[in-house]
């Protein structure tokens, strides 16, 4: 459960990261008793399924497309967690194996 939290921070900041102005065009942000919800309310969520995202299936595959996203208008991303796949049981093969 740490690992899919860490991602899902390194790729909030990533995606915050994106096209960062010079210190000095940076506005002044004043706190407000503004509800997470209020802010949410006109943002999009992105759901992303690492492994299905980028034909390499890896984060590092992933993050060059934030800025992509960013200017697609994504305000939040909601990175699906990722498990090993396991060989018992398994309904087919995977791809390359």
């Amino acid at each position: 459960m740490k690992k899919h939290r860490i991602f899902l921070c390194i790729a909030v900041i990533s995606l915050g990261a994106c096209k960062q102005k010079a210190v000095d065009e940076v506005p002044v942000v004043k706190t407000s008793n503004v509800s997470f919800k209020e802010k949410m309310a006109g943002g999009t969520i992105y759901e992303v399924n690492i492994r299905q995202h980028t034909p390499e299936g890896t984060i590092n595959a992933f993050i060059k497309d934030l800025p992509r996203l960013k200017d697609l208008g994504v305000n939040m991303l909601w990175i699906m967690p990722t498990q090993p796949i396991g060989v018992k049981n398994r309904k087919a093969p995977l791809a390359g194996t």
